[in-house]
Order: C-alpha cells, then structure tokens, then sequence
C-alpha cells in the first residue's frame, strides 16, 4: 500500500522488531519465495556470475530481488548477453516484493522494510528506483490536506495512517501540505511522525506559477468574513484548493510512475480538521460505507445549492470561469470531505488549463453540474453532530458526541483540538 497525505489549510504482521529488519526469519520465506537465509551475495559478484552463465551459453537468465538467478523463458541475441552491464541486469529484475518489504522513501511495505544486503535487488529496486514500476492498480486514493495541524491532528492524521495501512492497504494514502507562509516545520513534524507517507508540498507562489492565468481575480472579489469575525483573503491558497488537489494528484504519478491510474479511481480528498465517530476503524469503515458507490463523479460534504447573490465569494472567479458559468449555474458545498472521480479530475485539469478558476467552495459542484457529471452530496446518515464550517470541538467535546453515536461511521467537522 502507498500512503500519501493533502492537508488543507483549514482546517503487519506483528513479527518484531528483528522480522521487520528482514532478519530472523525462515529458511525458505513463501512471500518471496527464495532462500533468504543463505549469505548476502554482492551486487558485482552476481552481475559477474550472470555473465559467466551467459558467456557459456546458458539463455534466458534474469535476475530476481534477491540476486539469485532464475530461468526465463525469455530469449535474446546472446551478444547483447555477453555485454550485460547494471542497466541491463536491472531492467530484468523483478520488484514486486518491494510492496511487501518496502524501500526507503517507500510507502509501508505489507510486511516491513527492507534492509540493504548488498543484492542486485537492492541496488536496483531500491537505489536506483525500481520500485516505482510496481505500484500497482489502486482504485481509491486518500489526500489529507494541511497547513498547521495542531499536535491533536497530527495523531489523527497518523491514526488514518495505520488504519489504512493494517486494514485497506489497496488504497493509496498521501498528505498535501500548504506551505505557504514558510510553514517548512509542519513538513519536517509529518516526515517525522510518517516517515514511511508520500507527502506533497506546494505554495501559493506554486499556484500562481502553474496556474498564471489565475492572477486574472480582480482584487477584493474574495474578501470572506470567517470565523470569529476574522477576515480572509480567499484569493490565496486559503480559498483556492481545487488547483493544489489537481497538482497533487499529479505529484502522486509522477513518484509512482508504475501507478495505473485509471477511469475508476476515485480520490477521497479529507481536510486535517474532521474527525469521525463509530466502531473502530472509522476510516477504513467510513470508506467501505461508499465502497458500492461507483456512479458519482463527486461527493462534498454538503450541498447548498445555488449560489447566493450577495454570498461573500459569488464573484470570486476568473473572468473565464464567470463566461462559462453564469451566477444562475453556479453552486456552493462544503469541502470538508470530498470524493473525485478521475475524469472529472482529468476534465477539471483541462479547465484550469484554460484560465478557469474558481474559490473551490464553488468550484467542484459547479463544474460537476453544469458540464454533464454525477454530483452528490455525503448521505445524511453519514453526517455526525457536528459538521458546520464555524464549529469548533475540542478533544472531550468530541468526544461527547461520539458517544451518542448509533454505531454508523459518521463524519465531524471541526475538531481541530482533537
């Protein structure tokens, strides 16, 4: 399983400690299916011994993870073979076992990390890369988007973590941190606490460059009276979040580049200040609650509905965004939890191309409706006590309603104490 976080602004095998070293184990381990005990070979000494096989007519070798020889049915021109250099010995090995002994600056592997035993495995799966070719096909994709978690949202953020790790380690789980403003400490704390999660990075000044046409919001059109009364710019990355989710989805390909991201993936996009109530573990249940639902392009955390005249963000667009949707077709939800289907990313990516932009209170359920999508909003089953854009829990308020829950995994919004 990869995990990667997007946070928002607003917000194993139990073997010990020696088995997740790699050490201890088996003779013969059935997950890798090779001796593992016999002595470490040195990477030079294999790249020689294949030559040596090759030299004296033996075809079809490859090389596996562990730098033992093994049969292949493959056949090639056996002068290529006589000058087999590291390049070409790599591009035989096979690195599917890096998703159960993972790599560093790999996600978790399902069983641990793997350690440097001075293998052509190694070298190639691990130094050079190879373990991004075997990503894998994952057909749910988990963002948390941060900015300045308090200590509390950390644990939170970790708890999902491991959730999904030991329980859905199909989906692929990474946080998104806003940086603006020099926050370079809330990357180096999640590193720390998730040294093993894909986390992606990005500023307003990212935004700007990447989206120039973005500059084109006239000044004042995104003044937002928040909480406490305290005034917001929105026209920052406070209040432009659709662009930082497509950035890193596209940071996410581009580290795995073996992922197979297709037509089905669905990206569940969580800001760093909900919080869930029911039976443990509420993430990964919260998450099997909607595992049937394949029909809707997007889901937000509530609906609104069409747009108010004198709503504090109604003008806050691109002249290009105000031409293809009038202030009668536009649409306003919550973005606490949201749910993207990977054409209407790949058909958002294409409008913001385009100059179109939008605060993205607005802008998903917009684009969704207008432009022939599924919208729908999270099922009111599934919404807890609370879940307004001003509430504001701490962690024993939280926990009071939770326990008036009925055992459904619901979601909370804010809990930024938790």
């Amino acid at each position: 399983m990869y995990i990667a976080f997007l946070i928002s602004p607003q917000f194993h095998c139990a073997l010990g400690a020696a088995l997740m070293r790699g050490e201890g184990r088996s003779q013969t381990d059935p997950s890798l299916g090779v001796d593992v005990d016999s002595p470490a070979t040195d990477a030079a000494s294999v790249l020689q011994e294949a030559d040596s096989m090759r030299s004296e007519g033996t075809q079809g070798m490859w090389i596996n993870h562990r730098g033992h020889t093994v049969s292949s049915e493959a056949s090639e021109d056996q002068s290529s073979k006589n000058s087999a250099s590291t390049v070409q010995a790599c591009h035989n090995v096979d690195c599917q076992w890096t998703l159960d002994w993972n790599c560093p600056g790999q996600p978790n592997g399902r069983i641990g990390k793997a350690g440097d035993d001075g293998t052509v495995g190694y070298s190639c799966c691990c130094k050079d890369g190879g373990w991004r070719q075997n990503a894998g096909t994952y057909s749910t994709v988990v963002i948390v988007r941060t900015h300045d978690p308090m200590p509390g949202m950390l644990e939170r953020m970790k708890a999902w973590a491991d959730d999904l790790h030991q329980n859905m380690p199909s989906v692929l789980f990474a946080i998104s941190i806003d940086t603006t403003g020099g926050f370079q400490n809330t990357v180096s704390q999640i590193k720390t606490a998730m040294p093993d999660t894909l986390v992606h990075t990005y500023s307003w000044q990212d935004i700007v460059a990447a989206y120039p046409r973005i500059s084109e919001i006239a000044d004042g059109s995104c003044i937002k009276q928040g909480f406490r009364g305290i005034k917001h710019n929105m026209f920052s990355a406070y209040g432009f979040h659709t662009e930082a989710i497509v950035m890193a989805t596209d940071f996410l390909r581009s580290s795995v580049p073996g992922l197979a991201w297709n037509a089905d993936t669905k990206v569940w996009v969580l800001e760093d200040d909900i919080f869930f109530c029911g039976s443990q573990p509420t993430l990964t249940n919260f998450l099997g609650q909607y595992a049937s639902d394949d029909k809707d392009d997007l889901i937000t955390a509530k609906f609104l509905g069409k747009i108010a005249p004198n709503t504090c963000n109604v003008h806050c667009h691109s002249p290009a965004f105000g031409k293809r949707y009038s202030v009668h077709t536009t649409y306003i939800s919550y973005e606490f939890v949201t749910r993207w289907s990977s054409p209407l990313l790949t058909h958002i990516k294409s409008l913001l191309d385009e100059g179109i932009h939008g605060q993205s209170e607005k802008y998903g359920s917009t684009v969704c409706i207008n432009d022939n999508f599924h919208f729908a909003g999270i099922r009111s089953e599934f919404i807890g006590k609370a879940f307004e854009w001003n509430s504001n829990e701490n962690r024993s308020e939280a926990a009071k309603i939770c326990s008036h829950d009925s055992g459904i995994t619901t979601v909370n919004h804010a809990g930024k104490y938790f």
